[in-house]
């Protein structure tokens, strides 16, 4: 047999077809399961890119809030802590010249009015006048003439409802910024 009978070459043309035949339907499959994953992460990256853009408007709201709370900040450091840091250091200065006038038990006067006042022996045309009034009920008034009075010790002041409100207020208020506060960073919660 020289020749190969002509149903054995129809029987190979044949599983060669079959098997082009399942290369190329198994491609086709491939290509449409890569159009339905196309498909698919085009569908999740345009989600991805709406969830950047959300993203995007929190962060630029956070950053608002911040900007908000930082100049709440400054604000209160310059009408209430820095105010109160000026009140402290004329109350330092006051309490520093009080304890420098002190003397053991006694109390140095060098000047009043401006004119040297004399100490020890002096004459009795230059000497220091102070009254204290006989039916007096224990409190001596003092009278410096307009001029700068400092007290040494605790000043109570008659404050109305108003004023302790307004206090009560800016202590809870300063309290809850300080209770955020850690460091030099702010705890901010955005809803």
């Amino acid at each position: 047999m020289d020749t190969i009978p002509p149903v054995f070459w129809m029987i190979i043309v044949s599983v060669l077809t079959i098997m082009v035949c399942l290369i190329l339907y198994y491609v086709a499959m491939l290509i449409k399961e890569t159009k339905t994953t196309v498909a698919d992460a085009r569908d999740t990256m345009k989600q991805a890119t709406k969830m950047l853009q959300q993203l995007e408007l929190i962060v630029n709201d956070v950053q608002s809030s911040v900007s908000t709370i930082r100049g709440t900040v400054e604000e209160v450091n310059q009408s209430i802590l820095a105010p109160i840091r000026k009140i402290a250091g004329g109350i330092l200065t006051a309490v520093q010249l009080i304890d420098n006038a002190v003397s053991g038990a006694g109390f140095n006067i060098t000047q009043f009015n401006g004119a040297a006042v004399p100490i020890g022996a002096g004459l009795e045309a230059t000497a220091l006048r102070v009254t204290v009034a006989t039916d007096s009920t224990g409190v001596l008034s003092v009278d410096d003439n307009g001029g700068i009075l400092t007290v040494d010790g605790t000043v109570t002041a008659n404050l109305s409802a108003t004023d302790n409100a307004v206090l009560d207020a800016i202590e809870v208020d300063t309290t809850t910024i300080a209770g955020a506060v850690s460091g030099t960073e702010m705890q901010v919660d955005v809803v």
